[in-house]
């Protein structure tokens, strides 16, 4: 689905723009969280020159400047990379601790693209939009089987069925 952020309390954290939220989605997918804003800027507005890209990603840093107040600790940036801070959590993680009644319940529905509200934002995101959602899917059919196997060795056939049925009605590939 669309990228959501919420704040520790559960409450939705408004992000207006799409380049914004194309922003977070990326951060939240490097491994550390942390990206070069030369590499922020290419893959955000790589149709534009260097200057303009960087331009344009310094305005972006000041629009999220919110999200890097003490209150918020969600963002982090300097001279030379923008980060998540590492407090802030990526939904898949969340996932993947789940059991299996609480998975087959939280299962994305098929045909509900991954961040779908950010396809178009340059050739460049979008790329690597293809590769993530290839991945995630690849990452959640993962958990997924783990789940099933883990509720079966628990003797939860329940749980394990709910997860499968959830999983087909997904994909039933």
């Amino acid at each position: 689905g669309d990228l959501r952020v919420i704040d520790g309390d559960g409450l939705p954290i408004e992000i207006a723009s799409r380049k914004a939220r194309a922003c977070i989605a990326l951060l939240a997918s490097a491994g550390d969280g942390r990206i070069s804003r030369e590499r922020l800027a290419g893959m955000l507005w790589g149709d534009r020159s260097e200057e303009q890209a960087r331009a344009n990603l310094r305005q972006l840093l000041y629009e999220l400047k919110p999200l890097s107040q003490p209150e918020a600790a969600v963002l982090g940036f300097d001279r030379q990379s923008v980060w998540l801070e590492p407090a802030c959590e990526v939904e898949f993680a969340a996932i993947a601790r789940q059991g299996a009644l609480q998975m087959a319940a939280s299962l994305p529905d098929h045909g509900v693209p991954l961040l779908g509200d950010l396809d178009g934002i340059s050739d460049e995101f979008d790329d690597w939009l293809i590769a993530l959602r290839a991945s995630a899917e690849i990452a959640l059919r993962r958990c997924v089987q783990q789940r099933v196997e883990d509720a079966l060795t628990a003797g939860d056939a329940a749980g394990a069925r709910m997860l499968v049925d959830a999983w087909m009605r997904r994909d039933a590939t």
